[in-house]
This record gives C-alpha cells, sequence and structure tokens, in this order.
C-alpha cells in the first residue's frame, strides 16, 4: 500500500470531504510547502506540513497554499505525457528513486486538492493535513 497524506475541509471540528496525496508527490513539492504557515499539531505555528503528526491551514494561508498549487499545475501542465520526478535516494543503489507519472495523474491530484481548497475558501473553513 502507497504511503498517503489526507487533506480535509474542517468546519466546527467536523471532517467535510477529503483528499488523498501520494507521499512521493508530497516529497517533490515540499519544500515550497515551507513557504506557507500551519498550526502543527493544535500547537505550535510552524513554517510547511509535518511529514508525520497534523496541521491546520487557514485563512491566507490557505489562499497560498493554494497559489502554490496553482504553480505547480502550471509547470506540470508543460510537461511530456510521462513525468518523471527525482525521489528519495536510495543509499543501496547509490542514487535517487525515479518516480513516474502520466502528466493527466499529476494534473488529476492538483486538481482534486484545487477543488477542496476552493471549497473551504467558500465554506470559510480550513484545510486539516494528516501526514502519513
Amino acid at each position: 500500500m502507497a504511503l498517503e497524506h489526507c487533506f480535509s475541509i474542517i468546519k466546527n471540528k467536523e471532517k467535510i470531504e477529503k483528499v488523498n496525496i501520494p507521499d512521493d508527490f508530497i516529497n517533490y513539492i515540499k519544500d515550497s510547502l515551507f513557504w506557507i504557515v500551519s498550526s502543527w499539531n493544535g500547537k505550535t505555528l510552524k513554517s510547511g506540513l509535518p511529514y508525520y503528526g497534523e496541521a491546520l491551514i487557514s485563512d491566507e494561508e490557505l489562499v497560498k497554499f493554494k497559489t502554490i498549487l496553482e504553480k505547480w499545475r502550471g509547470l506540470f501542465s508543460l510537461g511530456t505525457e510521462e513525468i518523471n520526478l527525482t525521489g528519495d535516494f536510495l543509499i543501496d543503489e547509490m542514487k535517487y528513486e525515479k518516480v513516474i507519472y502520466k502528466k493527466c495523474e499529476l494534473l488529476n491530484i492538483l486538481d482534486e486538492l484545487l477543488r477542496l481548497c476552493d471549497k473551504a475558501e467558500c465554506l470559510k473553513a480550513d484545510i486539516l493535513y494528516e501526514g502519513i
């Protein structure tokens, strides 16, 4: 079973809708996710999203998160039909893993997450992120 990160719309402590995103995709875009501030495990405001645990994305940070996703979507839309992403370093093989996606898969992942952000904005709700 592939690892996934869950993003849910949360309003009044109730999960309304969720989207699961593959771990290797989150790892690929994670540096840009440090540009948002989220509430980690309901306690501390920090940059980015925790790999393990939960974080809440709200208010203007939700707008920033959505903008980052839109920019990634624009980049991937320019790619070939098969897109090779650089994954984790494989110490036993002394090389980086290659993660292969069809372009339509990547665009669908981003579209699902963007729809979730749009709905959260309309509902004036937050996004709850749950790491692996």
